[in-house]
């Protein structure tokens, strides 16, 4: 039974990832004695059914490394089969979000004594649509654009993808419904056409959304 079910998406840190899992698994395991094992991912989506059916039970800990797109895949795999165990972010992709608001380390050898020492922090998700999210979730132009990235994308995501999609998004955008947003205490705000939902103060990389989120306070900032 490993000490660590890594889940690694081959294709973060510009396709070096497996190569820095080589060396967090040999410091792990002499300096730590931990049992690594790892499963790459081959296609988008993977990573989600490995997380939900192919965990060992009695597994301690699961690591992710990858980026934020990996993460969430992880996080519903493990949601759809209602199972709680920590998580290791490996933050190995492209803006690495969720990794950045948690303070998070990037180096294999900090890495490594992270997974030793198993210091936890209850971490909030949000819910859209029976997806849980870690960082945000967006209504209206937002997602438009987002899924056209997701539509073109041939490889790995990168933040130079983004401009000229969100451009011709501009242009094509359709006239969407006006919408009001509630929370328990009732209206929040109405005649909406574009929102963002954050349970991190950073969202798509360098852009802060939702400056006074919190991940850990309960609650989602709009």
């Amino acid at each position: 039974m490993p000490d660590i079910f890594i889940i690694a998406n081959p294709a973060a840190g510009r396709g070096k990832s497996l190569q820095r899992l080589e060396v967090f698994q040999s410091i792990a395991k002499i300096k730590y004695g931990l049992e690594c094992q790892v499963a790459a991912t081959r296609c988008r989506g993977e990573a989600e059914s490995l997380a939900a059916f192919h965990v060992p039970a009695d597994c301690p800990l699961i690591a992710v490394a990858g980026g934020d797109g990996s993460l969430n895949e992880v996080l519903n795999g493990l949601a759809r089969v209602g199972r709680r165990i920590p998580v290791l972010i490996m933050p190995w992709g492209t803006a690495n979000v969720v990794a950045s608001e948690l303070r998070m380390p990037s180096g294999v050898e900090e890495l490594a004594k992270a997974a030793s020492a198993r210091r936890i922090c209850k971490f909030d998700l949000g819910n859209a649509g029976g997806r849980v999210f870690a960082m945000a979730a967006g209504v209206g132009f937002d997602a438009w654009a987002v899924a056209a990235v997701h539509a073109c994308r041939t490889g790995p995501i990168t933040m130079a993808a983004y401009p000229l999609v969100v451009l011709r998004a501009i242009v094509h955008y359709p006239r969407m419904p006006v919408f009001s947003i509630h929370s328990r205490g009732g209206e929040l705000c109405s005649g909406v056409r574009y929102a963002v939902v954050g349970n991190t103060r950073r969202y798509g990389g360098p852009f802060i959304a939702t400056p006074s989120a919190s991940p850990c306070d309960g609650l989602l900032d709009v």
